[in-house]
């Protein structure tokens, strides 16, 4: 508004200094009143022109709402490379070789590789995707939808990282492996905290978490490649306890030494 209404002004100025030009060519000459009249009809042009300028730019504009753009539509630098594009379903827009077709806004680089897209995902909700330059297959993505609330990070396509919400609800952090396999989580079933250890065969094979024998006390355990506990060690009402398991039987050490399982 301030750049329109700078511009009004000069536009101002200007026609002043045409009606003071024109009102000292007809005081300096001396014509009849016929040919006096285009004088006299362009100056009543020119401080009508005058009047309605003035008038504009005093009066600010009318805002009867929020200005609305019809899709799709493009943003530009001074070069005429994209900044900023809007599109709805089943337009496209192609970055390298991927090719975006979903509803949604997206931000293009100098180079023009799409880096941020801001999506109606089709599984209901919103997704957010940054990319890495030339490479829409390395991204973090920020989604909140019906099957997935939280935070993934991805590499060649591969999900190596997930933040968010756990199939039963719990807070969940998954770290996964090269093949997209999780190796290592925390989790907080029934509110309480757990750390776990996944191997290649995606089976458990240590644990930490909240001890269920003894509540706010700690226990960490190990298991085989089968998922089998081989060994564990927990607090416990006197103390805390250490325990191994083999063929069957179980060694544990504590205030309580016990022998082949006795």
């Amino acid at each position: 508004m301030k750049s329109n209404v700078e511009e009004l002004r000069l536009q101002i100025a200007q026609l002043n200094s045409e009606l003071h030009e024109v009102r000292s060519i007809a005081e300096e000459l001396e014509i009849d009143g016929e040919t006096r009249r285009p004088y006299g009809t362009l100056l009543l042009g020119v401080c009508a022109a005058v009047a309605v300028l003035a008038f504009v730019a005093a009066t600010p504009p009318s805002v009867s709402g929020p200005l609305t753009v019809l899709a799709p539509f493009r943003v530009v630098d001074s070069k005429g490379k994209i900044i900023f594009h809007v599109q709805e379903q089943g337009s496209q827009l192609s970055s390298g070789t991927a090719v975006f077709n979903t509803r949604g806004a997206y931000v293009l680089d100098s180079s023009q590789s799409v880096v941020v897209a801001m999506i109606d995902s089709p599984l209901g909700g919103g997704l957010v995707k940054a990319m890495k330059k030339n490479d829409v297959y390395t991204r973090v993505g920020l989604g909140a939808m019906s099957e997935v609330l939280g935070v993934t990070v991805s590499e060649n396509d591969k999900g190596l990282v997930f933040l968010g919400k756990g199939e039963n609800g719990e807070n969940v952090v998954y770290v996964k492996n090269s093949d997209g396999k999780v190796v290592a989580g925390l989790a907080t079933p029934n509110d309480s905290g757990t750390v776990a250890v996944w191997n290649a065969e995606n089976i458990p094979i240590a644990v930490l978490q909240e001890s269920a024998a003894f509540p706010g006390g700690g226990a960490i355990a190990a298991m085989d490649p089968q998922g089998n506990s081989v060994f564990r060690a927990r607090a416990n009402a006197e103390g805390g306890e250490v325990c191994i398991e083999k063929k069957g039987l179980e060694f544990c050490l504590g205030p309580h030494t016990s022998v082949a399982g006795h």
